[in-house]
């Protein structure tokens, strides 16, 4: 099969690496950056000329897997010799444990591979953007309805498209998020290595990384936060090797990877420019290096290496809105992802707010009790808890308000409720235990992942689904607990307790993943989190092993399932597979249905009332002639399409109109 094409050259790099006498976890992270800055390359050069098209990915890998084979073995073995894979002598509790991490891993790959993508986002701009992409042959600007298919960070979605496009199907896009988990499992324990954690502390902390209930969620999913997690600890791991005195001969080595795996970060996410900003401050004002002009080139160079990764798509966006980085979501401030106000009241209150996502419990009743308590403290301060200026949206009571929300298990508002706890207590440990107070590199360390997570709460607007956005910090916490839990001195029933209890408690999460369950989900289980109850999920989304695959699409919009089949059938009936799109959300849905009709076929947005509208004037899009149009009509910016211009006008539901031309 044409995917393993994207499996050959990371295998050779990684054998590379090997005979150099790398151990393999580094072999393996450095693999990943490289293969990372490999697609990002591929797919920015390809595009210039619009061959972004299943034989040119044929024959750009195919070369890649050959050249990379060739440089295996003409690459001499190192004269330094040790055991191919050196894997560290386990005890059998560690043992245990090691197997508890591959049977959760391997299950959620399992389920990646056996359900569809049907997360909100990834319907509506994470894999129409991908479609777009490979229907244009580049990754240039096309109108839209939807803007979060231009302007956001793209490279999940670099990697989504050559999946998708080799192996000629979405079988096979939950697997980018999969292996950003594996990737984030390897590094963490790698980075608590160089803090000082001994073979059971690095276990500890891949446990801790394996059982994160968003993590658990999203490595299924086709979102992109793992992505983002991921890259962030690679660059995090290069960064400290950058700081040891031990890896001085490969500070050049470590400064390009480490501005590498920045550079990826930032092309995949906005948040990665938070979270990362205080490791950069750490990486400045870090007194180990002595030498002022060679930490300075240290961070021109990887200052260069972000600026070439991620120039196509800053100038994509300042082609288009004359902004390199846009984070807002629309033209209405309140809209906007960041806070417009910055005072200490406001401050708190997002803290607090954020922190609340992480907090809840199973029991309604206590969560409105929690959720009164919050807004007390509000009141006393004389905040507005719902304040569209540290809030997200304009105050309408339609948008979603503050409220502790159910324990989740939903990939979009999952909390992390004992993955947070063991953080605050390991926080309180390392600030305050005296015999912690002298090892000021853990604190350093420590320090840099809370003020991400402050700066956060700083910038970023409360959302009732910030609590995925909080990935990262989650997973550059891992290894503090770490260092703290693996400790010689922690009694080995504290330790056993704590990592049992993490791996028990996170099955449900496994296997009653809301999206995807492995098993038919109770039906008080369907409660959204998200105060929507929709009937209809639980009669079509039983489990992913007895529920059609084109069904799945649905389980995040049930209620169009009926309509988009009709509208397929009908325009398979009328042969016509040139559509346009008008105000329509759930896009990739018709994408997938009518491609099971026909191998030839063409999806494009029409009368487009946003700034993309320019580039309707442009080929090809001015040269789209669609034979039907089809208008979603429940939305807020509703624009009915003209009925003069056909007699053939057709009433689908209360939804949806469909326009023959």
């Amino acid at each position: 099969m044409s995917l393993f094409l994207l499996i050959f050259p990371f295998l050779f790099i990684f054998l590379t690496l090997k005979k150099r006498n790398l151990f393999w976890r580094e072999s393996f992270i450095i693999s990943a950056v490289l293969f990372g800055t490999i697609i990002t390359g591929i797919t920015e050069l390809l595009s210039i000329f619009s061959y972004i098209t299943y034989k040119w990915l044929i024959l750009t890998w195919s070369v890649l897997s050959i050249v990379s084979f060739i440089f295996y073995r003409i690459v001499p073995l190192s004269k330094v010799r040790h055991k191919r894979f050196h894997f560290p002598h386990f005890k059998s509790l560690e043992k245990i444990w090691i197997v508890s991490i591959l049977s959760i891993v391997l299950t959620i790959g399992f389920i990646a591979i056996k359900s569809a993508p049907n997360n909100g986002d990834s319907m509506s701009y994470h894999l129409p953007r991908v479609m777009h992409w490979i229907q244009n042959h580049n990754i240039n600007y096309y109108p839209t309805g939807d803007l979060r298919q231009l302007k956001y960070n793209p490279w999940a979605e670099f990697a989504i498209m050559h999946v998708h496009l080799l192996s000629q199907t979405d079988r096979f896009d939950n697997l980018v998020q999969y292996f950003a988990m594996i990737g984030s499992i390897v590094t963490v324990s790698l980075i608590a290595q160089l803090l000082g954690a001994n073979t059971k502390g690095q276990v500890i902390s891949g446990v801790f990384t394996a059982t994160l209930f968003m993590g658990i969620l999203q490595a299924s999913s086709t979102q992109n936060d793992y992505v983002t997690a991921f890259w962030l600890t690679c660059f995090v791991y290069f960064l400290l090797n950058t700081f040891l005195p031990s890896k001085r001969k490969k500070y050049l080595l470590n400064t390009i990877l480490m501005g590498i795996s920045l550079g990826l970060a930032f092309l995949t996410k906005g948040t990665a420019y938070v979270y990362a900003s205080p490791f950069l401050l750490w990486l400045v004002y870090q007194n180990h290096e002595k030498n002022l002009i060679r930490r300075i080139r240290s961070i021109f160079i990887a200052i260069c290496i972000i600026l070439i990764l991620n120039s196509g798509f800053f100038l994509r966006n300042y082609n288009f809105s004359g902004s390199f980085l846009d984070i807002s979501n629309s033209s209405a401030d309140c809209y906007s992802f960041l806070n417009r106000k910055f005072t200490l009241p406001l401050f708190t209150s997002n803290l607090i707010k954020n922190i609340s996502l992480h907090i809840g419990t199973p029991f309604p009743i206590v969560n409105n009790i929690l959720t009164d308590k919050i807004n007390n403290i509000h009141t006393f301060f004389h905040v507005n808890i719902n304040d569209p200026n540290i809030s997200w949206g304009c105050g309408s009571e339609l948008e979603p308000q503050f409220h502790i929300l159910n324990l989740s298990n939903h990939e979009d508002t999952a909390g992390n409720p004992l993955h947070l706890f063991l953080i605050i207590i390991i926080a309180f440990v390392i600030l305050y235990h005296r015999k912690m107070r002298n090892k000021k590199f853990i604190r350093q360390y420590l320090f840099s992942v809370l003020s991400g997570f402050f700066l956060f709460c700083l910038l970023i607007k409360w959302m009732i689904w910030n609590s995925r956005l909080h990935l990262p910090f989650f997973v550059l916490s891992a290894p503090l607990i770490g260092v703290i839990l693996g400790n010689k001195k922690i009694k080995n029933v504290i330790q056993i307790t704590i990592i049992t209890l993490l791996i028990i408690i996170s099955i449900p999460w496994v296997i009653l993943n809301w999206s995807k369950p492995l098993i038919a989900l109770p039906k008080s289980l369907y409660d959204t989190s998200l105060s929507i109850v929709n009937k209809d999920i639980y009669k079509i989304n039983k489990n992913i092993l007895n529920t059609d695959w084109n069904i799945q699409y649905f389980v995040s919009s049930p209620g169009i399932i009926n309509d988009y089949y009709q509208i397929i059938n009908f325009l398979d009936q009328a042969k016509c597979y040139n559509i346009g799109l008008l105000n329509i959300t759930e896009e990739y849905e018709l994408w997938v249905l009518i491609s099971k009709k026909s191998d030839k076929f063409s999806i494009e947005n029409m009368n487009v009332q946003n700034i993309s509208n320019q580039y309707s004037t442009i080929y090809p899009f001015n040269n789209f002639h669609p034979c039907a149009i089809v208008e979603g009509v429940n939305n807020i910016n509703n624009t009915v399409f003209n009925k003069n211009i056909t007699n053939k006008y057709i009433w689908i539901s209360n939804k949806f109109n469909l326009f023959l031309l």
